[in-house]
């Protein structure tokens, strides 16, 4: 897992949307696993994605 990107942290970055992005495509972690790691629902970092 990046450095930066810590479990309870919060979306709050273009940087930890774009490790989150990494952890799911590059590293086939599931959109779940990552949400939790950071912190935050799935259904917000799906939301972050998208945008």
């Amino acid at each position: 897992m990046p450095a930066s990107v810590s479990p309870g942290c919060r979306l709050r970055t273009a940087e930890q949307i774009a490790q989150a992005l990494e952890l799911i495509e590059r590293k086939g972690k599931p959109v779940a696993a990552v949400a939790r790691l950071l912190g935050v629902h799935r259904e917000t970092l799906y939301r972050k994605l998208a945008s």
